[in-house]
């Protein structure tokens, strides 16, 4: 089984690392009782063990789990797949770009693909990647990902 197939669910994993053997000083599972937070002890090597580190963190997480954790969970993911995006009206002030440049901009801040706007705004690839380096050109990028990192800055500042 190649490991691209093969991803263990967060318990699966939690669970075979907490039987896994612990080396001398390290939290073994039964440190951790539901509901309790506990600090393991900080080995004073050069070298930590990642798999009893590992082990630690995510019998902590199963053991403090429950169903109000989960919803936090969702809430933060939620929140994470929100992206903010700056003002049409702040990308055509600051890089003097036009209103069609503007849109295609903050539908690529938000996440969505070059393909995923241009059909969204209604307009063909052609014209779409015509805007784009038009926008590379005016904000002094030269790939969708410094665009995008600029923008998402530009959001968080205005």
């Amino acid at each position: 089984m190649t490991a691209a197939r093969y991803r263990p669910r967060p318990r699966q994993l939690a669970t075979s690392l907490a039987r896994a053997p612990a080396p001398d000083g390290a939290p073994d599972a039964a440190d951790f009782s539901p509901g309790q937070p506990s600090v393991s002890p900080i080995r004073r090597s050069f070298r930590p063990h990642p798999i009893s580190s590992i082990a630690a963190v995510l019998c902590l997480h199963v053991a403090e789990g429950g169903a109000e954790e989960t919803l936090r969970d969702r809430e933060l993911l939620a929140k994470l797949r929100d992206l903010p995006v700056p003002a049409e009206s702040a990308l055509r002030r600051l890089f003097d770009l036009t209103p069609a440049e503007a849109r295609l901009a903050r539908k690529l801040a938000g996440g969505d693909s070059l393909e995923q706007v241009a059909q969204s705004l209604d307009v063909k690839m052609t014209t779409a990647r015509s805007q784009l380096a038009a926008i590379f050109a005016k904000t002094g990028t030269c790939r969708q990902a410094q665009l995008v990192a600029i923008l998402s800055r530009l959001a968080h500042l205005a």
